[in-house]
């Protein structure tokens, strides 16, 4: 028997096989036909019918194991054309759908043998031209499956044609409703926090259509603006007969680097005084001032008493980064001022020298007496009575002042001095009475006292 008998053979046992169950076969909305074969539920649960909806063409069958499938039934048996075309009409409601065929290269055992083109809805040009079986499916005896989306049916009947110049097969077609797309863009896809950005989207064969992040339910296409506060990822969802699909696009909100500002770039105090540092920032959370300020809150304020002129510069940290700002506050220096007196202790007459010495001042007074203006110098005082002097320097910011004291030690004073009685008879006695004022030691006839007491004495002859 020669080869195209022995195909025409076995193609037509298959080809009775299959009207059998093509008798039983129940017509759904999805269409699948086992071609050249019997009805066959496959793995995935879609039945295919047995044979059916066919013009022209052979059938032909083998029991070798197919590869890269789990359904071997499936690709066992096949339609072919052997030099003529051959097509399924097959009647289906007017609509739009997902043809996948199925193929196995069953016969030929070289690339090139068998080459075909598939037309569906009698296009102009084939959906699937120079098709080579052996080539695709990278050998003989191996499933290989193409599907063609989106085809519309208008007229009640999907009509698909097999056509090549020396043979066409096909092993099963499976007709779905087609599967909804979705597309979902974002413009710009990365914004600085605050910023907008226009969604839009693109939806077909979808009876329901949402966005999550809140934006809830939408129509087929459409467009929205949305204002992130963090990075987002904004997923559409359309549903319809055909299944579910998905789509997703992410906005990229940049994390905004913390700004930090001084309310003044500089100021001035005067020595002594208070300046209040006040700043603000954004999109920090913590800060931190130098100078012995240390933490303090992103926004506020903070009193500080620099002695010298002194730099304060504060460093903000945030999710974005760090920042800093820094101001001056200049110290207005009042005068320096000091005084000495040399001896600070002297008698009624006696003189003690006053030292001075000053520093960013511009006008200097000693006082009681405005003795002198001199900056700095020295100058002699005798004072009649303990007496403090006082300098003050004074500068376009205000004065100091510093004091010395020069104590003036007064002569000690006997009050009284009696011998009661004055006249004795020799070998008598007399009293000695007296009462000093201001004295540190009394002696009487060289013998030390008290500075107020009495004594008894028996003299032998006058004394004084």
């Amino acid at each position: 028997m020669n080869v195209t008998w022995k195909r025409f053979f076995l193609s037509t046992v298959a080809f009775v096989l299959s009207i059998a169950f093509l008798m039983t076969a129940a017509h759904a909305a999805v269409v699948a036909i086992n071609a050249g074969g019997g009805a066959y539920t496959a793995s995935d649960g879609t039945s295919y019918l047995a044979d059916v909806h066919f013009t022209g063409g052979s059938t032909y069958a083998t029991t070798q194991d197919i590869v890269n499938t789990g359904d071997d039934p499936l690709y066992q048996t096949q339609r072919y054309g052997f030099g003529s075309e051959f097509s399924y009409n097959i009647p289906i409601d007017d609509g739009v759908y997902d043809i996948t065929l199925h193929f196995a290269e069953l016969y030929y055992d070289n690339a090139g043998d068998q080459i075909f083109d598939v037309f569906i809805e009698d296009k102009s040009g084939p959906d699937i031209g120079d098709l080579d079986i052996l080539d695709e499916a990278d050998g003989k005896f191996r499933a290989h499956t193409v599907t063609i989306t989106s085809v519309s049916v208008e007229d009640g009947e999907l009509n698909i044609t097999f056509s090549g110049a020396h043979d066409a097969s096909i092993c099963a077609i499976e007709v779905n409703l087609a599967a909804p797309t979705a597309e979902i863009f974002a413009d710009p896809v990365t914004i600085n926090k605050g910023q907008e950005v226009n969604l839009s989207w693109e939806t077909k064969y979808a009876t329901n259509v949402s966005i999550d992040q809140g934006i809830g339910i939408v129509g087929d296409s459409g467009s929205t603006t949305v204002s992130p506060e963090v990075t987002t990822t904004y997923r559409i969802t359309a549903n319809g007969p055909g299944g579910t699909i998905t789509d997703s696009v992410t906005v990229t909100v940049n994390t905004p680097a913390p700004t930090v500002m001084f309310t003044d770039s500089s100021a001035s105090i005067v020595e002594g005084n208070q300046y209040i540092l006040s700043w603000t920032s954004e999109n920090a959370t913590s800060a931190s001032i130098d100078n012995g300020v240390g933490p303090v809150d992103p926004t506020g304020e903070r009193g500080v008493s620099p002695v010298i002129t002194t730099t304060y510069t504060i460093i903000v940290s945030g999710p974005g980064g760090t920042a800093s700002d820094s101001i001056t506050v200049n110290v207005l220096a009042l005068p320096t001022v000091d005084i000495t007196a040399d001896p600070t202790n002297v008698s009624i007459g006696s003189s003690s020298t006053l030292s001075w010495t000053s520093s960013n001042a511009t006008t200097v007074t000693i006082n009681p007496g405005n003795l002198s203006d001199a900056l700095s110098g020295t100058l002699t005082v005798t004072p009649t009575e303990t007496t403090t002097y006082t300098i003050r320097a004074t500068n376009a910011y205000g004065s100091r002042e510093k004091s010395v004291m020069v104590i003036v030690n007064e002569p000690p004073l006997i009050k009284s001095f009696t011998a009661n009685p004055v006249s004795i008879v020799r070998g008598s006695s007399t009293t000695l009475t007296w009462d000093t004022e201001g004295a540190d030691s009394v002696n009487i006839n060289d013998g030390a006292v008290s500075p107020d007491g009495t004594m008894t004495v028996t003299p032998l002859v006058d004394t004084t």
